[in-house]
């Protein structure tokens, strides 16, 4: 599962790229449990991965990475922590078409 960045990404280089492939991969998903005056609260952490392609996310390093942390209720640990970071994708990155 992934995203296509319709919009022109600009690489560490200066380089512009349309279509870039952006997932989360097999990096980790971290969910840390703290309570706070009684209250169960968890912190979500993932490293995401932006590719030149898709086709390239199987041969060749990732052009970059960055990184969401959010902070969920106990209700939202319940659901699927997938779509939760992917909406968080997608509020950095505004043009995305899913890719499953």
């Amino acid at each position: 599962m992934g995203l296509i960045n319709n919009d022109t990404f600009v690489t560490g280089y200066g380089h512009s790229v349309t279509d870039t492939y952006i997932s989360i991969g097999n990096n980790n998903i971290e969910l840390v449990k703290s309570t706070d005056n009684g209250v169960n609260k968890y912190m979500l952490s993932v490293v995401f991965n932006i590719w030149l392609s898709k086709e390239s996310r199987s041969t060749a390093r990732s052009l970059t990475s960055g990184y969401i942390r959010k902070e969920l209720s106990t209700e939202e640990i319940i659901g699927n922590l997938y779509e939760i970071i992917y909406s968080e994708i997608k509020l950095k990155y505004t043009n995305t078409t899913d890719e499953i």
